[in-house]
């Protein structure tokens, strides 16, 4: 979802730089209905793909009966407040979608959670986005601001990925 925050921000405060004005509601509606529509394939995906894919040896490699069972004490603990927090984790969004739906996690509460998440969200960084637009540096050198997003985003990806190295 931050990746996606990425975008909605960069895309708000694009709007504001050019002379295309968008609806700003139009434009989170859209995004909105995306993201929601995103995360509900992975929770279906996960839920009923698993039998097919499960056919597959690299499949068994990729998805364990470990990771699952970590997603699904994921959910005990924290109930609906996973979905919803993860939400702002880099790249974390989408695997929580998909280890609700591999743990069989309720649907009603799943869409629930996420359509709150999804909402937060688009709100916060369309709002962010619109009045970041209006900043005359921003308007002249959005390009760098877009590349510098992208790179903060990426940066504790990063960081895991080389402090898990080091502890193995």
């Amino acid at each position: 979802m931050p990746e996606l925050a990425a975008i909605l921000f960069s895309l708000s405060a694009m709007v504001q730089t050019t002379s295309h004005r968008w609806s700003v509601v139009v434009f989170a509606l859209f995004i909105l209905a995306s993201c929601a529509f995103g995360d509900t394939c992975d929770y279906w995906f996960a839920r009923e793909g698993e039998h097919f894919l499960a056919r597959f040896s690299w499949f068994h490699k990729i998805i364990t009966p470990q990771i699952l069972q970590k997603g699904k004490a994921l959910f005990n603990a924290y109930g609906m407040w996973a979905i919803v927090l993860t939400s702002v984790l880099p790249f974390a969004h989408s695997a929580v979608s998909y280890a609700a739906g591999g743990t069989k996690y309720n649907f009603k509460k799943f869409i629930l959670c996420n359509l709150m998440a999804n909402i937060l969200i688009v709100i916060i960084c369309i709002i962010a986005g619109h009045f970041f637009g209006k900043i005359p540096f921003v308007k002249h050198h959005l390009s760098i601001v877009i590349a510098t997003t992208v790179i903060l985003l990426v940066l504790p990806i990063a960081f895991s990925y080389i402090y898990k190295k080091k502890r193995s």
